[in-house]
């Protein structure tokens, strides 16, 4: 099994958070001219790409894991190890994830203070499931 398309399944929605938060904050002070009910959220925008780039990615590595079986990545004392277990945790990350996104935007204002704050928090936080639920040895974290 490759295991670039697992570690890409941690490292993505950790590198992009600052996107989201820098994009969601750009596209918050060029929408103050736009009346309120017409203010795009571009922050809930990014992270639902960001997700959609997560879910193809676990889509590869469920497949990957079908036909090879688990895979371990080791790079120095750190191990990572994807197998049926952190596959289902993942699936339920990723679920969690998406949901809340979609679910947040009749509760969250578009362009309220915080906005992009929040949906790059919620994806930091959804690829640091995604790397727990993967870890080996969760002493060597």
């Amino acid at each position: 099994m490759d295991t670039t398309n697992a570690l890409s399944l941690i490292a993505i929605p950790l590198a992009t958070s600052p996107l989201i938060y820098f994009i969601g904050r750009l596209a918050t002070f060029r929408a103050q001219q736009l009346p309120e009910a017409r203010r795009p959220s571009i922050a809930r925008g990014v992270g639902l790409v960001v997700l959609a780039i997560a879910w193809a990615l676990f889509g590869i590595v469920a497949l990957d894991f079908d036909e090879n079986g688990a895979a371990t990545f080791t790079e120095g004392s750190i191990a990572l190890q994807v197998d049926g277990v952190s596959l289902l945790f993942t699936l339920l990350a990723l679920a969690l994830a998406t949901a809340v996104i979609i679910s947040s935007g009749p509760y969250r204002r578009i362009g309220s203070l915080g906005e992009e704050k929040f949906y790059a928090l919620l994806v930091v936080i959804t690829g640091t499931m995604i790397g727990l639920v993967c870890t080996a040895d969760l002493f060597n974290l």
